[in-house]
């Protein structure tokens, strides 16, 4: 068997574990980013703590917006399986230039995200929502330039703000009503949330659309990807592993 390559994308939610095999992606499972911060990861879990066997790991990568997690990653990967663990930075993007006033600051999920759908749609202007705890928007030009985007609340977290500041509201599922015309308090809050979203990305993109006249392949990551394309009428596509896929490019790059 051939050893594999592990990408490791730890966002504020769930941290995603992709393994790969050269350039073709095996398998990913996920698990709630608060379990981890929670783990001992010491030796005597290794082999069962997340389910999954490590012992034919050629070499380990994390992209992380959460350090604590980061941290107990490495710690992990190096005294169970003597594998140290290469953390993404915004320092060395393949094929990408970042046109951003504070790099330092990007997350570097973002930059995940962009280097994956330059090399995938090269000859396009994309912009890529990644729908989860937040809400991001990233632009990449067909040159390669990263030129910023946006940071919004994701539905989760809009929902939890609602909850937080009102009283007596029941359990609400986030899925879409039956109609954008909620008949109940849970409808009602269902539609604000996920319609609300997805009209304000297909607005977004009306703008963005102003000042592309070649056109901007609109792209969508994350959780929630999935879920609110159903109603987004420019949503082109959802690209569920771009953070992992940025991964494998800027560290074989």
């Amino acid at each position: 068997m051939k050893k594999q390559f592990l990408a490791i994308d730890v966002g504020n939610s769930n941290v995603v574990f992709g393994f790969y095999e050269n350039e073709i992606l095996l398998k990913t499972f996920r698990i709630l980013t608060e379990k981890i911060e929670d783990f001992t990861l010491n030796s005597q879990e290794k082999n069962n703590v997340f389910g999954e066997d490590f012992t034919n790991l050629k070499s380990v990568a994390i992209a992380s917006v959460v350090p604590p997690v980061t941290e107990k990653l490495t710690n992990f990967f190096e005294t169970n399986f003597q594998v140290k663990p290469f953390l993404v930075t915004v320092n060395s993007l393949p094929g990408i230039e970042l046109d951003y006033k504070t790099p330092q600051t990007l997350g570097v999920d973002r930059v995940c995200n962009a280097v994956a759908a330059h090399k995938k749609f090269p000859e396009k202007n994309i912009a890529i929502f990644d729908i989860g705890t937040a809400t991001t928007l990233d632009v990449v030009t067909k040159d390669g330039k990263f030129i910023g985007g946006m940071i919004f609340p994701g539905p989760k977290t809009s929902l939890s703000a609602l909850i937080s500041k009102t009283a007596q509201l029941p359990e609400i599922e986030l899925a879409f009503p039956n109609s954008m015309i909620g008949k109940n308090t849970v409808e009602c809050i269902q539609a604000g949330i996920l319609f609300g979203l997805a009209f304000q990305i297909d607005g977004i993109v009306a703008e963005l659309c102003k000042e592309f006249s070649s056109g901007i392949l609109v792209l969508a990551t994350g959780g929630f990807a999935e879920l609110v394309a159903t109603k987004s009428k420019t949503i082109a596509k959802v690209e569920q592993n771009l953070v992992l896929e940025g991964i494998r490019l800027i560290v074989n790059n």
